[in-house]
Formats: structure tokens, C-alpha cells, sequence
């Protein structure tokens, strides 16, 4: 064992003391800090959502970034309208559809004759005086877009068809 002297015990203490001060401000400040400076931030709900709808932004972007549209094209066929009074009209009409992906065009491929029919359908139950005006092409257009997503159901994923492009219209 070893006795200390009053000499060495007291090199020792002003160290210690002056480490004891520096870890007790230390303590006091992160104290005053923690409960008197630093305020946390109010979280609320609109906050939150706008968070996640910049998240999803991005994501749909991204998404849209990486489409490459498959354009499926109907060829160009005829079919009567319906009478107006004692004229008859004939429309004229070719159609591109720009496919979410291109696996949709096999599936368009194989529902073809029903997608047709149905197309003749709507066309024989349209005036010409309806789809004359621009609205009424764009209500045309919403049928059809109907057909097609009736006709291609999918239960998960994107919807088949993006969009319609009349690439021919004559009324007739």
C-alpha cells in the first residue's frame, strides 16, 4: 500500500475540481436547453400530408418519367349513324390508343370483336347533330374511353388506355 502525502493529494484535486466544474455547466446547459431554450416543433396533420403528398409527387413523376407510351392503332373502318329526320350519315372514323403498357396491346388484340361491336353500337346510337359540335366529339370520346375501360378491366396496376386520338374523322 501506498500513503499518499499532502503533496500528490493535492496535485490531484484541482484537476478533479476543475473537471467536476466543467461537467457540472456542462449538465447545466444542456439542461437550460433542453427544458427553457429549445422548443420543439409543433407537428400537425396538414403538415404531415403535405409531406406525403410532395412524397407521392415525386413518385409520379418518377413514374411518368420512366413511361414510354405503346400506341395501339384500330384501323380505319365506316359506320351509319343514326338517322336525323329523313337524312342518313355515315361516319368515318380511325382511332390510336396510347396503351399504359404494351402487354395491354395482346390484351386489346384478343378483345378486339367485342371492342368493335360495342364501338358500332355507340356510333349507331349517335346523330350526326351530336357529334358535329366539339362537345360533342369530346362526349364521343368519353364513350368510348368507357368501352375500352369496360371491355379491359384490370384489377391492379395503371389504367390500360392513356388516351384516345381520333386520327381520322369524316362525317359523310
Amino acid at each position: 500500500m501506498t500513503v499518499m502525502n499532502n503533496r500528490g493529494s493535492s496535485k490531484l484535486v484541482m484537476p478533479m475540481l476543475a473537471l467536476n466544474a466543467v461537467a457540472l455547466i456542462g449538465m447545466l446547459g444542456l439542461f437550460v436547453y433542453t427544458r427553457v431554450l429549445y422548443k420543439r416543433p409543433v407537428i400537425t396533420e396538414a403538415q404531415q400530408r403535405k409531406i406525403l403528398d410532395a412524397e407521392l409527387e415525386r413518385k409520379e413523376k418518377a413514374r411518368i418519367a420512366a413511361f414510354v407510351p405503346a400506341l395501339y392503332k384500330v384501323p380505319k373502318f365506316e359506320a351509319n349513324l343514326k338517322p336525323s329526320g329523313n337524312k342518313e350519315h355515315m361516319l368515318s372514323i380511325g382511332l390510336s390508343l396510347e396503351m399504359a403498357d404494351q402487354s395491354f396491346q395482346s390484351l386489346l388484340d384478343d378483345k378486339r370483336p367485342q371492342f368493335m361491336n360495342r364501338l358500332n353500337q355507340v356510333i349507331a346510337n349517335t346523330t350526326a347533330e351530336e357529334i358535329i359540335t366539339i362537345q360533342g366529339r369530346l362526349l364521343f370520346r368519353s364513350k368510348i374511353f368507357g368501352i375500352i375501360s369496360e371491355i379491359l378491366k384490370v384489377e391492379k396496376g395503371p389504367a390500360p388506355v392513356r388516351d384516345l386520338y381520333f386520327t381520322e374523322f369524316l362525317i359523310q
